[in-house]
């Protein structure tokens, strides 16, 4: 708890709401993963993975502060953009796989899309655990 706390208030001044600007970097960042896995480039695709995971941390518990940010936010919107636009197509076999520089480690375009996709979802689950009813 400590940690979700912090994402949306830090202790010291100036504080800085870091979930906020999580979202807003993601809303910014999402709609480039298309074209960006066209283009081979997987940087843009690890920072949106990255960005879904800390904001599937922040909400998780549920904590239901963070949760009333994210449900503020696009994110949902987003999310369904995500699942709605990557869709999976047959590899070819002149397709080299897309290089992870920070991992060391080769992918395909599929994998990425994959691993985007099941990150989105988690944190959609996460989002809604705590609903019982129509309300967080």
């Amino acid at each position: 708890r400590p940690f979700q706390r912090m994402m949306h208030k830090q202790p010291w001044l100036p504080s800085y709401d870091l979930l906020e600007g999580c979202l807003e970097l993601f809303e910014n960042t999402h709609p480039l993963i298309p074209d960006t896995l066209m283009l081979n480039d997987g940087d843009t695709t690890a920072l949106a993975l990255q960005m879904i995971e800390t904001i599937s941390e922040a909400i998780q518990g549920p904590h239901r502060v963070n949760q009333q940010v994210v449900l503020s936010s696009n994110f949902l919107a987003g999310c369904n953009r995500i699942l709605s636009a990557l869709v999976y197509t047959p590899l070819h076999d002149d397709q080299p796989p897309v290089q992870f520089e920070r991992f060391d480690v080769q992918v395909s375009v599929s994998d990425l899309k994959s691993w985007v996709k099941s990150d989105v979802l988690k944190c959609t689950l996460a989002l809604f655990e705590a609903c019982n009813n129509g309300r967080i």
